[in-house]
């Protein structure tokens, strides 16, 4: 006899609140989560701090 694995159903994931903003473009941004953008990269190598960057 074989046992069959139950099936849960799954909950719909949420979406992330975007926690920084590109300061030259604010209508891209990032929530903080997974690889960094590379806007977030060049304003870091300029100078700017996370903190400058958020929303």
């Amino acid at each position: 006899m074989t046992k069959t694995a139950r099936k849960t159903a799954k909950k719909p994931k949420k979406a992330s609140i975007p926690k920084y903003a590109n300061p030259d473009d604010r209508t891209q941004t990032w929530t903080g989560k997974g690889r960094k953008p590379e806007w977030f990269k060049a304003a870091m190598a300029a100078g700017k701090t996370p903190e400058q960057c958020e929303i």
